[in-house]
């Protein structure tokens, strides 16, 4: 039965990326596109000039539903600021708002949201529901920032009225250093944009959550090596096709209703819950012990699982691209079997993609 490892070792071996032909008939990504995913990444470093005391907002966007929030950025800032979700009912009705699952992050010098990841997969914070009147506003996660801190919110959230049909909500991500200036946000911030597909985005996505089949199997002439499937980035032109193994389509769409970011794909896919169900057949020749591992092909990473309710983080970061990190113990494998599991994870904030999920023969 698979378990979390006890320890969490590092690997440095060659990966064997899946063929063509496994692409098209063994490994499969499906995103729920009924949800929506509230973004705000961009601009990532936050000053003055971006606060609603400058007339500015981080991201403005209209949602329906269900869905989910993701923020992440930086006090740059000489000093303490308030953060917060502003909400505004556009509707002539009631609607309620639900939020669950919901992680937060405010640390100067932890540089990844990977607790908030922890608190969202486990539910650790309590719920919260409001009501809104017609064309009232409101809001949640205000929180006060201190200056070169990073920060954010992870959470889950549904709108309805009050015969519980799906309703509309305006969302604002702002900040403010003044509190008599927070109603001044009128406009964008801008974003910071070089046209590159790795841009930080903002805006909404189609989709936060996605569901990973993954059929890997393991030859005798690959067992000193890492069988992978690599998550988040569009595939590359390089032939060691270390970008993305479905090409692109796993990628969240992404609309920024300021105009300012074209790109659509969110690159990396942070924000995006990932639901891996992985299955592994022994082909090896020989009974061995199998592991699940996780890298970056990019360069840093935080890998973190959820498996059966229980969130498992090593405590420190994979500086190196392509070092792989044992996270989960598939157990011993005769020749010939196959094992099932299945697990969530996401691509944290500070981590390069593209995100690696695969196993190795320990």
């Amino acid at each position: 039965m698979a378990k979390i490892v006890d320890k969490f070792n590092d690997y440095d071996l060659n990966l064997i990326y899946p063929t063509d032909e496994e692409k098209k008939n063994k490994i499969s990504c499906a995103v729920n596109t009924n949800e929506f995913l509230f973004y705000s990444n961009n601009p990532e470093s936050v000053y003055y000039k971006d606060f609603a005391d400058s007339g500015k907002y981080f991201c403005r966007e209209t949602v329906k539903g269900n869905g989910q929030i993701y923020t992440w950025h930086r006090n740059e800032y000489e000093g303490t600021i308030t953060s917060l979700i502003l909400m505004y009912n556009p509707n002539d009705f009631d609607i309620e708002l639900n939020f669950t699952n919901i992680g937060t992050t405010i640390d100067a010098n932890w540089v990844s949201d990977v607790y908030a990841w922890r608190d969202y997969l486990t539910a650790a914070n309590n719920p919260v529901k409001i009501t809104l009147h017609p064309y009232e506003y409101a809001n949640i996660f205000s929180r006060q920032i201190p200056a070169h801190c990073n920060f954010g919110v992870i959470s889950r959230v549904s709108i309805a009225d009050k015969q519980g049909n799906p309703a509309a909500v305006t969302f604002f991500d702002l900040a403010y250093v003044d509190e008599a200036k927070s109603g001044n946000a009128t406009e964008p911030a801008q974003a910071s944009v070089t046209g590159a597909k790795s841009d930080p985005h903002r805006g909404v996505g189609a989709g936060f959550y996605e569901t990973f089949t993954l059929n890997l199997s393991m030859s005798s002439d690959e067992q000193n090596k890492a069988k992978v499937v690599s998550f988040g980035k569009d595939k590359t032109t390089d032939t060691s096709n270390d970008g993305d193994s479905f090409d692109g389509k796993d990628l969240i769409q992404m609309t920024d209703s300021s105009g300012q970011i074209t790109v659509k794909g969110l690159a990396g896919n942070y924000g995006v819950q990932m639901d891996v169900r992985l299955n592994f057949t022994n082909n090896t020749g020989s009974v061995g012990n199998f592991k699940v591992v996780m890298s970056s092909t990019g360069g840093a990473i935080y890998p973190f699982v959820s498996l059966d309710g229980v969130f498992a983080y090593p405590g420190r970061r994979i500086d190196t691209a392509k070092n792989l990190m044992e996270m989960i113990d598939l157990g011993t494998i005769e020749n010939g079997q196959s094992v099932s599991v299945s697990f969530f994870t996401a691509l944290t904030a500070v981590s390069t993609a593209p995100f690696i999920i695969g196993v190795i023969r320990a």
